[in-house]
């Protein structure tokens, strides 16, 4: 091969891109690993040496760690078995009734109005009252508006009626307090001043300015009307069965009046009293003389 012969350079590699870094190999983790349950066999550690006192502390630390993890793992199994066994009910509860069905939108008046502002057909009313008004199906527009008025005035008085009903049981309860407890007859007595201010303080309160509201203030002041009925038939008892408050016989007399003689007495009245035997009618019709006269007419009215 001759020396001047030109070689031909060799080409370049082309530069290459610097290696990416590698990332660091994560640090493995190491877990703490968790400490074994106390064994109940093996019981609390005893000794008095600190290492002794530090074991049976975190024994005593551990179990109750354990005995709490434990209420509630029961606490929560309990909760899902409650909501498991709510699901379940519901689910095989029964629908509920469906309620009254909604009434209809419009009156047969209200559809007369509007027929007579040409607003709706005299056919379309007929028709929409057919629809929603089994009972006057067929019947004319006018026919409709007639049962309207009648079946209204029929609620009118019933409406009245049961009002007049709560009314006279309300009337016929005051009475009935008034009879036992006589008292609230008087407008100034103390039972029936405590009555009004009740009253007045339901008013206040938002009731209506009725009868039964009275009502509600007798037996808020006075308790229900058996209880008061109850009370003062007891007392009336009490009051028939008690002995007279002047000597026990239930004549009504003085206890001395069986005894002696009013002190007022003339010496004619006494020997009169002794000669009808010292009867106690006597003092009383005796003392009840005022005059010398007129115990002469009633001793000669006694003679036989």
């Amino acid at each position: 091969m001759p020396d001047d012969a030109k070689t031909t350079p060799e080409p370049e590699a082309p530069p290459q891109a610097p290696p990416e870094p590698t990332p660091p190999e994560p640090e493995a983790r190491v877990e703490a690993t968790p400490e074994p349950p106390p064994d109940p066999e093996e019981g609390e550690p005893g000794g008095d040496d600190p290492q002794a006192v530090r074991a049976r502390k975190e024994y005593r630390g551990r179990k109750r760690a354990q005995e709490e993890a434990q209420r509630e793992r029961e606490a929560r199994i309990a909760a899902e078995a409650r909501a498991t066994v709510l699901e379940e009910s519901r689910r095989q509860a029964p629908p509920p009734p469906a309620g009254p069905p909604a009434p209809p939108a419009y009156k047969p008046s209200d559809l007369m109005r509007s027929v007579s502002a040409g607003t709706v057909t005299r056919e379309d009313a007929e028709a929409y009252i057919g629809s929603n008004y089994p009972a006057l199906r067929g019947k004319p527009l006018e026919a409709a508006v007639a049962a309207e008025v009648v079946q209204e005035q029929m609620t009118a008085l019933h409406r009245q009626s049961q009002v007049q009903t709560v009314e006279a049981r309300a009337n016929t309860e005051i009475q009935d307090y008034v009879k036992h407890v006589p008292a609230l007859a008087q407008t100034t007595s103390r039972e029936f001043q405590d009555v009004a201010k009740a009253y007045q303080g339901l008013v206040q309160e938002g009731y209506p300015d009725h009868i039964t509201t009275q009502r509600l203030a007798l037996r808020t002041v006075f308790g229900p009307l058996e209880r008061v009925a109850s009370t003062r038939e007891a007392q009336m008892d009490q009051r028939r069965n008690a002995p007279a408050q002047t000597g026990g016989d239930g004549t009504g007399r003085r206890p001395d009046a069986q005894t002696k003689p009013p002190s007022n007495l003339t010496d004619r009245q006494r020997d009169f009293i002794k000669q009808r035997g010292g009867n106690p009618a006597d003092y009383e019709r005796v003392a009840a003389v005022h005059t010398v006269a007129d115990w002469k007419r009633t001793a000669a009215a006694k003679k036989p």
